[in-house]
């Protein structure tokens, strides 16, 4: 695909861009299979008018990249961008037996829906949790995304946090603009003052 060129993706199911921060954020480029793409925004609503929006998971894709792109050069976040999340996280499964990341002791996936909640899908620390919370997220239940795989094996707290996006794997499926906008600032509060 074209994403998938263009985030250098080569041999692998992953792409990592090397950031100045401890922190880490993860989105997949894959969607389920949908209709061609054509986008209807009303007021705040964003939903393609011919099936899946697929906001699950470009609405994370596009918060990591204005976040790095938006960050000063010292708070600049690390990205790791994975494919084929929707078919078992083949991607986050490779690269968390390839990947070493000294400097990273946070991962934020951006691939929840809803807003203002995050989830984690191993016990974390409790200080993780305060962590989060404190930028105005409560916890809630997830099922899986990539961090399930890649917070054990790299032994790197983790967290998922909502972007906006509802009704997805639907062709109901919609994305709140404001909603995505808040986490997008929430997040660059966490660059502002990453975690000890």
């Amino acid at each position: 695909s074209e994403l998938r060129e263009i985030l250098l993706f080569k041999d692998k199911n992953y792409s990592l861009f090397p950031g100045t921060s401890s922190i880490c954020i993860v989105s997949h480029i894959d969607t389920l299979p949908g209709n061609k793409v054509m986008l209807q925004r009303k007021n705040n609503i964003i939903t393609n008018i011919r099936g899946l929006l697929g906001a699950d998971d470009r609405a994370g894709v596009y918060a990591a990249m204005r976040l790095y792109n938006e960050a000063p050069k010292d708070q600049k976040p690390s990205l790791l961008f994975t494919d084929l999340e929707e078919t078992g996280g083949i991607g986050a499964k490779q690269a968390a037996k390839e990947l070493q990341l000294p400097d990273v002791n946070l991962f934020i996936e951006l691939d929840r829906q809803g807003c203002n909640e995050y989830v984690t899908y191993t016990d974390q620390p409790e200080k993780i949790h305060k962590y989060i919370q404190s930028f105005g997220f409560r916890g809630e239940y997830g099922s899986y995304s990539d961090i399930a795989d890649l917070s054990p094996a790299l032994q790197i707290p983790a967290v998922n946090l909502s972007v906006g996006y509802y009704r997805q794997h639907t062709h109901k499926e919609y994305l709140v603009v404001d909603e995505l906008e808040l986490t997008i600032n929430r997040v660059k509060s966490m660059l502002n003052n990453p975690p000890p």
